[in-house]
């Protein structure tokens, strides 16, 4: 599997800032930043690890959706237990501070 990258191009190029391009894989990155070095001494060439920004995003959904399974699992454990044990310490009701009777 190829790593891809992304190149990142610094210099004098006025108000805009950097020069970046995504790069299909970090050997030719290298590739080309010989290529852009030689071209002027004022400009500084760096090629980064990169990830397709939609296969980050899918895998923190997939994460948030398994964490989420979790949470629920773990309620639903919870309430069963509680169902099962209504005189237990863990299931009596707790005041909190959000609770709107605390407050008044």
């Amino acid at each position: 599997m190829s790593l891809k990258a992304l190149m990142i191009v610094s210099g004098v190029f006025g108000m805009n800032g950097d020069y970046t391009t995504k790069m299909p894989s970090m050997e030719q990155c290298m590739a080309q930043k010989q290529i852009v070095e030689a071209q002027s001494s004022e400009m500084t060439v760096t090629c980064v690890p990169r990830m397709d920004e939609k296969i980050d995003s899918d895998r923190f959904f997939a994460m948030m959706e398994l964490f989420m399974s979790f949470v629920t699992r773990m309620r639903e454990e919870h309430r069963d237990y509680c169902f099962d044990n209504p005189f237990s310490v863990d299931c009596e009701p707790r005041e909190s501070s959000s609770d709107v009777e605390s407050i008044r």
